[in-house]
Order: C-alpha cells, then sequence, then structure tokens
C-alpha cells in the first residue's frame, strides 16, 4: 500500500466517503478523480473502489454495529472519523483478505495523524470492541420485523423496502436487494458506424477480455471479466467505437425506433447515452438533445466527438417550460427523476431519497410530459422513460398525462419486438429490472399523438 496519501486507498476511501455522506456528492465521479492521479497500483486501484462502494452498500447495518457500542451513539463521532471506523468494521465483516490486527491497526494510525491520541484511542477501543463481538452483529429478527430485517441486513431505507414488499412479495423484495448490494455488470453498446456487435466481440477477444451478447438489445456487450484499464485503453484506441452502457438504456433508445430524415427530440439528454444511441441507429435523422444545464450539454458534445458523430445538435432549456421548436416526429423524454433503478451502480442514492422527493419529481415529470406533448407533430411517437419504478414516478405520471390530453393513447402492440415479450408483463409497460434480467430497473411506455 503506497506511503502517499493521494495514493492509499483507504486514506481516499474515508475522503470520498466524507464528501459523498456529508457533501451529497456522487461517488463514481469521485473515485474517477482520484484514480485519474498517475501512480496507482492496480490492485489498490480495486481495494479503494472496493472499500467506497462496499461502505456504501452495507452503510446501516455498519452504522447498527459501531452505534451498538458507540456509548454516546454516531452523531457524537467526528464525520470524517466515523469514515475511518466505517472502513474497518466493513474490512472486519465483509472482506476476508487482510489479518484483523492489520485492519485495526491502519484504522487507528489515521485517526491518530487526523486527530491526535485521544480520539485514536477511543476509536481502538470501539474497534477492539466491535471486533470481538462480530458475530452479534446482526439484524432485526425477521419473523417479528421484516421490514426492520430486510432494512439492516441489505441496507435499504425502510420506506423503500416495505414499497417493495407491498408490489413484489418477500421472496422477489430480497432478490432485488441481493442484486442492488452486487456491483452491475460492465456492458458496452457498439457505435454501429464502426461495426457491429461480432466486431467488438472480437476486439474485446482480441484484448484477452472475456464477453457475451446481450440478451434484449442487439448493440450491447457484457463484459465476464471486467477490467477498468483495459477499456478506457480500447476506448482511446478506438475512440469510435463503443460506449459504455447499461443494456436497460440501450433498449429505452431503440424502442423508439428512429427512422432517417426524422426530426427527434431527446430531452434531459444528458450525458448523452442515449443520444448516440439515436444516432447509431439513425445517422441521418436530424436529432436535437436539449438539456437545462449547459455543463452536461458539454458531456454530449464531447460523446458525440469522440463517435464522430455528426446528426445532434444541442440546445440549452428548461423543459418545464413552453419549449420554443416544435413539430418533432418523435421524442424520447428519459425525465429526471427518483434514480432508484441505478442502486447497483450509485448506492448513495438510496440514502437520500426521500417519498417527498418521488413525489416532486412527479410533479416535475407531468410539467416536462404536457410541454413536451406541444411539441409533437401529429401522429408522432413520445417515449417516456425513468430509471425507477415508484408508482407516483410511473403508472401514475402517465395516466395523469393520458388524462390531460385526449390527443394521446398508450400504445400496446410491438410486433418488431416480439423477443422483448418478458419486458412486458403488464402490455404496453415496459419494465426492467436487476434481479430478473439484469440490468438496471427502468419503466418505459410509447405515447402517440393522433393524427
Amino acid at each position: 500500500m503506497s506511503s502517499n496519501p493521494d495514493l492509499n486507498p483507504r486514506l481516499v476511501a474515508a475522503q470520498v466517503l466524507h464528501r459523498v455522506l456529508q457533501e451529497d456528492a456522487y461517488a463514481a465521479r469521485l473515485i474517477d478523480n482520484a484514480l485519474s492521479k498517475p501512480g496507482w497500483d492496480a490492485r489498490d486501484q480495486a481495494l479503494l473502489t472496493e472499500i467506497v462502494y462496499g461502505v456504501l452498500r452495507r452503510l446501516l447495518f455498519i452504522d447498527q454495529g459501531i452505534g451498538r457500542f458507540a456509548s454516546r451513539g454516531l452523531d457524537s463521532i467526528d464525520p470524517l472519523v466515523l469514515q475511518h471506523l466505517r472502513i474497518a468494521v466493513y474490512q472486519l465483516v465483509f472482506l476476508d483478505r487482510i489479518p484483523h490486527h492489520a485492519i485495526l491497526h491502519e484504522a487507528v494510525e489515521a485517526i491518530h495523524a487526523l486527530r491526535g491520541p485521544k480520539v485514536a484511542g477511543f476509536s481502538n477501543a470501539l474497534l477492539r470492541k466491535i471486533q470481538t463481538h462480530l458475530r452479534d452483529l446482526h439484524p432485526p429478527d425477521p419473523l417479528l420485523d421484516l421490514p426492520g430485517y430486510l432494512s439492516i441486513s441489505q441496507s435499504h431505507p425502510r420506506w423503500l423496502i416495505e414499497r417493495y414488499l407491498q408490489a413484489f412479495g418477500a421472496d422477489r423484495t430480497e432478490a432485488r436487494l441481493q442484486a442492488q448490494n452486487q456491483p452491475p455488470p460492465l456492458t458496452l453498446r457498439v457505435h454501429r458506424p464502426w461495426g457491429d456487435r461480432e466486431k467488438l466481440l472480437q476486439l474485446l477477444q482480441e484484448s484477452e477480455l472475456e464477453a457475451e451478447a446481450t440478451t434484449f438489445s442487439p448493440d450491447g456487450v457484457r463484459l465476464l471479466t471486467p477490467s477498468g484499464p483495459a477499456i478506457q485503453r480500447l476506448i482511446k484506441e478506438h475512440a469510435g467505437a463503443f460506449i459504455i452502457q447499461d443494456e436497460a438504456a440501450q433498449c429505452i433508445a431503440r424502442w423508439l425506433e428512429p427512422q432517417e430524415g426524422e426530426r427527434i427530440l431527446d430531452a434531459c439528454a444528458a450525458p448523452g447515452g442515449k443520444t448516440t444511441n439515436l444516432a447509431s441507429i439513425a445517422p441521418q435523422a436530424h436529432i436535437t438533445a436539449v438539456d437545462r444545464h449547459a455543463n452536461k450539454l458539454r458531456l454530449i458534445q464531447d460523446a458525440c466527438k469522440r463517435l464522430n458523430i455528426t446528426n445532434v445538435q444541442t440546445q440549452q432549456a428548461d423543459l418545464t417550460r413552453p419549449f420554443p421548436q416544435g413539430d418533432f416526429d418523435r421524442i424520447l423524454c428519459d425525465a429526471p427523476c427518483s434514480g432508484l433503478g441505478t442502486l447497483r451502480k450509485n448506492p448513495e442514492i438510496r440514502y437520500r431519497r426521500t417519498l417527498e422527493d418521488v413525489q416532486q419529481l412527479a410533479q416535475t415529470q407531468r410539467k416536462i410530459l404536457h410541454q413536451l406533448a406541444q411539441a409533437l407533430k401529429p401522429g408522432g411517437l413520445l417515449l417516456y422513460a425513468v430509471c425507477t419504478d415508484t408508482t407516483e414516478e410511473c403508472e401514475e405520471t402517465v395516466e395523469h398525462f393520458l388524462q390531460q390530453h385526449p390527443a394521446f393513447s398508450l400504445e400496446m402492440d410491438f410486433p418488431a419486438f416480439s423477443s422483448w415479450s418478458p419486458l412486458f408483463a403488464t402490455p404496453g409497460h415496459l419494465r426492467t429490472s436487476p434481479e430478473q434480467q439484469g440490468m438496471d430497473a427502468f419503466f418505459a411506455v410509447r405515447l402517440r399523438k393522433s393524427s
């Protein structure tokens, strides 16, 4: 392990967790920034990623253990010190590669350097108590309190657990929670103007990366032996070949069925994965990618530049207000949402979202859909999608839209997508999930405007 604090996985992990949990930063972005510094050992890179995501995926279980032996409770512990304690408990309980005495020593040394001998002594005593009672760190009895048991054992908020239980039942709820605590597979999408999926699979094989074709997306490849450095090298060497994108997101753009020559609006388009997918499918379509934030539009522009896409123009606009240009043939609305379908790669979201957030986001989605309805030409297609499965943001938002816009109807029959039948348990409603298809949890519908 490096003596340089900027390359020490444990110290950097504590800093990342502090910003994620105290400042609402996003773990993926912070990890990418940290690993962009030269000099990282490959094993330390993997350990940093494992620690940060591991702590976030097991946070409620870890905090219950610390809180049990901290006489004054978690709130009495210095936040940065608490991150070091969380890391140590995660390693003690969930990792077996590092001896327990080394875990405790590294944690106490880091806290000593950070806050001095008194706090280090307190931390040492606390960690030794936890180490002695590791077998006693268990959640509530599932027979007495099933939501409480699942909340602690799988580290998801109780309100979300209760919703899952009502919607899915106990067995599928536990399967969903377990799936959301696993790292997501690294999935790529070939850029069609560069070549087809077989060409990408051949490129990966030549790079000694084992991969397989995705089930539903005809452009997707799932890595079986993920290697971040190898993928980054391939991106540099074959910039126009592929993009990293979950299979569910690939399906959303494919389901819009963009056609050459059409005017297509990609609303709420950043960071540009679906925009570039639309351009890959229909390179002669005229695509307008809109986002509210100028800095996010630059992400779309950069992605288009890397993939040599020339049929996309970007535009800054607040889509809760009237959109200045209309008459689009197709509109993709991947609306801002609670993001609860992406908990595999964004575990911190589960601790930030509340029921009030879900309800407020549903109101925003309704405003956006109302404005987009005016921008679609008669006979046009509006595809509404969210990377979540809350009732308010899915069925209720669609029902409200159809009640308010009688010119629109829900499409129910998709002959070209007969192989996608497992995704349509409810007619007209496309749903994906981590526990059933190994994808992010998306909801989508196609809404046709009468001609």
